[in-house]
């Protein structure tokens, strides 16, 4: 029986930590002993920090579970634990679900349908619910409906569940990227630098998104600029690797010894990694690399027939799933070049 003294001493010394491999194994520990000890209010607490901190550093298949059981937990006991946390969580996993193969698309949607319904029932704005929708349809690459959605968020109005005004931004960046709008998508980058909010994720990841489309623009120095800075904010975090394959495909064309020595710098955090979207990014980067260089098979980490089969195969789980091609024509585009 754990005394809730005891409790508060070890969880209050697990939430002062900073969101790491080294915390999420001490949650995990932490869990385990409750688990054992049937102490589940007190689990309740400790998953939900376990799945903020697996959600911050992008393992994303434990976020998904650990939420999941708090959610069912939620769902039996509403009289006695709060809605407010769990509900941001709920906004994450609309944003990490579709990296997990393990969730068809109609899953995938039921889960944005729960998400609404919860809002409704709490009287807060469907503006992140819109949000999320939005970005959702334009990973799916199904533009006139992201487009619709895009315009529902911004008719919806900010309440306190709402989204803070750099992380809509950053989405609205990528909206109009999406779009072809280099112009209005720097416009926007401009102003969540300038923004005075504490949120910095918003600007560590649009930096990166920025650099193949400046490229493709002519805009080489000022994406060389935006690089530095990316990397500065990006390196060595398994949240951002997708960021540092991008950072990747870009140095691959104007800087080679830069882009390999990037490449081995951060090949082990990819490769230690459980995330499988994120590691279809890294090698996708590194498969582009070697291939856009011409290394020598011999002097390269991976055999090259087969990350490029590995490559493709995940291209098509994804495609299969999301019923699309989308991922399949994001290699043949890239490895074309």
């Amino acid at each position: 029986m754990m005394t809730e003294e005891l409790f508060s001493s070890k969880f209050d010394e697990l939430i002062e930590l900073s969101h790491s491999s080294n915390k999420l194994e001490k949650l995990l520990t932490f869990a385990e002993e409750l688990e054992n000890q049937e102490e589940w209010s007190y689990l309740y607490y400790v998953n939900m920090e376990l799945a903020e901190t697996a959600c911050s550093i992008g393992e994303a298949d434990l976020f998904i579970d650990t939420f999941f059981w708090c959610l069912d937990l939620y769902d039996q006991n509403k009289d006695r634990l709060e809605l407010d946390n769990l509900l941001w969580q709920y906004k994450w996993l609309l944003e990490i679900i579709p990296q997990s193969l393990r969730f068809t698309l109609e899953d995938i949607y039921g889960y944005f349908e729960d998400f609404k319904n919860r809002l409704l029932l709490a009287n807060y704005s469907l503006r992140p619910y819109y949000q999320a929708l939005f970005v959702n349809e334009l990973y799916l690459n199904k533009l006139e409906h992201a487009k619709q959605n895009y315009q529902l968020f911004k008719d919806s109005p900010r309440d306190d569940f709402s989204n803070c005004e750099k992380c809509e931004m950053y989405d609205e960046m990528n909206f109009f990227l999406k779009l072809n709008n280099l112009k209005q998508a720097l416009t926007i980058q401009n102003e969540i630098i300038s923004s005075s909010i504490e949120c910095d994720d918003a600007i560590h990841k649009s930096y990166s998104k920025l650099l193949l489309p400046l490229y493709e623009d002519g805009k080489i120095e000022n994406a060389l600029i935006i690089q530095q800075k990316a990397y500065f904010v990006t390196y060595d975090r398994t949240k951002y690797i997708p960021e540092l394959a991008e950072q990747i495909i870009f140095l691959t064309f104007v800087d080679q010894d830069r882009a390999l020595e990037l490449f081995y710098k951060h090949v082990d955090l990819c490769d230690n990694f459980s995330n499988l979207s994120y590691k279809f990014d890294y090698w996708l980067a590194a498969l582009f690399m070697a291939k856009k260089l011409e290394i020598n098979e011999h002097d390269f980490i991976y055999d090259l027939k087969k990350l490029e089969k590995i490559v493709y195969d995940l291209a098509n789980d994804f495609d299969s799933r999301n019923e699309n091609t989308e991922y399949v024509n994001k290699v043949n585009k890239l490895l074309s070049v």
